[in-house]
């Protein structure tokens, strides 16, 4: 299993993300989620600095339809939306894919939601806002749930 600690601690640089599970030419296909288009497009640099491919939209519906066509191996996604919730995401796009990793983001403050959100199948959570390390260390996070669920053998990092 990757350790985060060794990813926390060093200066993340472009292909992380590769880098930490082995390098290879596999794309990493990322699915970010917020209806606050400057936030869904700040997580997407990240990811992307992070050498990942990174799809944003600002809907649950347009999420949806995106993993109902293709492959995603990490929903990054906002708990609250106007008339949604990520938590309802996460359970409709894991009903398409059960080994899409899922990252919960959130300004809420209360003490309660990354209990509740892991016990709900989130992988990672980053409370609003957060730094690019940070990102990276949830998105190895639902890597790693997304190669357990298929089966594949996980790469220590460097």
């Amino acid at each position: 299993m990757i350790k985060v600690s060794k990813v926390q601690k060093k200066k993340l640089t472009s292909g992380e993300l590769q880098d930490a599970l082995g390098g290879g030419e596999t794309s990493l296909n990322f699915l970010v989620v917020d209806d606050d288009e400057a936030i869904a497009n700040a997580v997407s640099n990240m990811l992307k600095k992070a050498g990942a491919k990174v799809q944003t939209v600002n809907t649950p519906e347009e999420a949806l339809a995106i993993s109902a066509n293709s492959s995603i191996d990490v929903l990054f996604t906002d708990l609250v939306m106007k008339d949604s919730d990520g938590l309802e995401l996460m359970a409709n796009v894991r009903r398409n894919d059960s080994s899409v990793g899922v990252v919960v983001m959130t300004s809420h403050a209360a003490p309660d939601i990354p209990q509740k959100a892991a016990s709900q199948g989130a992988n990672g959570f980053l409370r609003k806002p957060f730094k690019h390390n940070e990102c990276v260390t949830e998105a190895i996070k639902a890597l790693n749930h997304r190669r357990e669920k298929l089966g594949l053998e996980l790469l220590e990092g460097s």
